[in-house]
């Protein structure tokens, strides 16, 4: 197991030292650390989206306001935080620390304040090469604040090694060919040397897809591209039961995220040891749950169930995990002559895995190759004529394919 730390040191609240000392006291020797809107350091500047408080789902009112990241003291205060998280008692051994850090919000302009600009050449490319002189095998993970972005820019001018694959993830719900075409090629095929995007259905932000999508068929189908397609696939605790949660109308309260970020299921009962509940009566979230006993969305439920969404994504983690070209294998688009199958290899040291999926709810026929191809089953319940494939509705197939003729 490798531990990552999410990170986001770009706001602070009422309670930091920071903020104690130097609202109101312009001679504090942190006055430069946060940004103010005048001369008297009597009104800190708002944080993302204008807001300068953040109303708590346990009823707290917290006033929050934006870091200065042009403040050289601020940038020296981030190199010792994040070393000290990369090696706790400096000793240069590594096994008592992180293995990477998650950047979360990470912006090159901040907000849009006209004084935060420039950011990935002037604070977080610096920061980083200043952590990997402490440790060479950190990875940099970072969240994009623009969901329809690719990302490149953090890689290129930021020198983050992995991103999250938005872009895909929205390919990959819509269950469209050519939109999946599209996004794999430019997301996977176009990604960087030496660079990696991270793919995924859902996250703690994102209404969870088994409640924006109720065909378990549709669930597993996405949940074998979101793992066979290529990058880091990333499982979202509860996504691989089938979890349910959106986010909530509650008002001006953070509590509306907390349908997305229940407790995991455990138990057929709803209820046991482990059962992390943080949330409970704290608001009409509470009321509201999703965590429901006997509704068939549980691990004790699931489990030894051959035909569950959990014993799906066991089954294509193994499939992965057994084959070098789904582990580690380069995306390459695939041709074929349906507007409904979607089909991609994965390459590797020479050795090809073809990967075709049927996108609708209808049985199809697809021909994968031009030529005839020697070719191994690796998964998939079809039926072959020549070259051509007979799919079920959402069936998936993989074969690891020959050079042929």
């Amino acid at each position: 197991m490798k531990i990552y730390i999410d990170m986001e040191t770009q706001y602070v609240a009422a309670k930091h030292v920071w903020w104690q000392q130097a609202v109101g006291n312009p001679a504090s020797p942190y006055s430069d650390y946060l940004l103010f809107d005048d001369s008297s350091h009597k009104i800190p500047a708002t944080m993302v989206f204008g807001l300068r408080q953040l109303n708590s789902y346990d009823g707290k009112v917290i006033p929050i306001t934006t870091v200065n990241l042009k403040s050289k003291s601020v940038f020296d205060y981030n190199v010792k935080l994040f070393s000290y998280f990369a090696d706790p008692n400096n000793d240069g051994k590594f096994d008592d620390g992180v293995d990477g850090f998650r950047l979360d919000h990470a912006m090159d302009n901040l907000d849009d304040k006209p004084t935060l600009t420039n950011l990935f050449a002037e604070f977080w490319k610096p920061l980083i090469a200043q952590l990997k002189a402490v440790n060479p095998r950190l990875t940099v993970v970072a969240e994009q604040a623009d969901w329809n972005n690719y990302g490149f820019d953090y890689f290129e001018k930021a020198g983050v090694d992995r991103m999250f694959g938005f872009n895909l993830r929205q390919a990959i719900l819509s269950f469209n060919k050519q939109q999946l075409a599209s996004k794999a090629d430019s997301t996977l095929a176009l990604c960087p040397a030496g660079k990696e995007q991270i793919i995924f259905l859902e996250n703690h932000d994102l209404n969870r897809f088994a409640s924006l999508e109720k065909n378990i068929q549709k669930q597993k189908l996405a949940a074998a591209l979101m793992l066979l397609i290529g990058g880091i696939p990333s499982i979202y605790y509860g996504q691989e039961l089938g979890m349910q949660g959106k986010e909530g109308g509650f008002g001006n309260t953070d509590g509306n995220s907390i349908p997305m970020r229940e407790a995991f299921e455990w138990y057929r009962s709803a209820q046991g040891e482990g059962m992390a509940f943080w949330y409970k009566n704290t608001g009409e979230w509470s009321a509201k749950s999703n965590v429901k006993a006997n509704d068939g969305i549980s691990l004790e439920e699931e489990t030894n169930d051959p035909q569950s969404l959990f014993n799906c994504y066991k089954h294509m983690i193994a499939l992965r995990q057994s084959n070098i070209c789904l582990a580690s294998g380069k995306y390459e688009a695939a041709e074929n002559n349906n507007s409904n199958v979607f089909s991609f290899y994965r390459v590797k040291n020479g050795a090809r895995v073809l990967v075709a999926v049927n996108l609708s709810n209808q049985p199809q026929k697809v021909v994968l190759f031009k030529n005839n191809k020697p070719y191994k089953v690796l998964m998939g319940n079809h039926h072959l004529t020549k070259k051509e494939i007979n799919m079920n509705p959402y069936e998936v197939v993989v074969l690891e394919v020959g050079q042929g003729r």
